[in-house]
């Protein structure tokens, strides 16, 4: 198997510091919020048939870490940073699709079109339109869950874990640890 294609520099530090050139933090994080991604999910999920979208996925730091699960799901990544978006078009779609998003809603997407969204150190970012967007990608998620982390770093004490779940529109909120009206 080919290895994965790391992007240039100048984009895989828009997402945060290397110290140094090497990519070894990079691919670390990534597949440290891939795990995190996974170990969030329901039991017994799976991603066969299921479509899934990395809002904010810059040059595809955690997206990369999907390439087997993409075999059996559509995955998509967004950004507004075209230089990032056309990198990833070039080097990892297929099997990803990729598009630039504007600053402000809508995606793309028919409404209840995806079954996961994650967004990582992306909120943190919005100033002006993040309610919008929140409800944009809500407009979007089918039946699961949405998870959001915070600033690009590993979860630690100090930067803390993967945000919780988000109930999904029209499922029963299978994944959700936030409680309901009725708890």
């Amino acid at each position: 198997m080919t290895p994965t294609p790391f992007p240039p520099i100048e984009l895989a530090t828009r997402v945060g510091e290397l110290y140094g050139a090497d990519f070894v933090l990079y691919e670390e994080i990534g597949r440290s919020v891939r795990t995190e991604i996974l170990a969030l999910l329901p039991p017994g999920w799976t991603f066969d048939g299921k479509r899934v979208l990395d809002f904010g996925c810059g040059a595809g730091r955690t997206l990369r870490h999907f390439l087997e699960e993409a075999e059996v799901g559509s995955f998509f990544g967004c950004d507004i940073d075209g230089p990032s978006i056309a990198w990833l078009g070039s080097n990892l779609s297929p099997p990803f699709e990729v598009f630039r998003n504007e600053e402000e809603p809508p995606l793309p997407l028919a409404a209840a079109s995806l079954d996961l969204i994650w967004a990582i150190s992306v909120f943190t970012h919005i100033s002006d339109h993040w309610a919008a967007w929140l409800v944009e990608l809500h407009r979007v998620l089918e039946t699961t869950v949405c998870l959001s982390r915070r600033p690009s770093a590993p979860a630690s004490p100090k930067n803390g874990p993967m945000q919780r779940p988000i109930r999904g529109r029209h499922g029963e909120g299978r994944s959700s640890t936030r409680p309901t009206e009725s708890e």
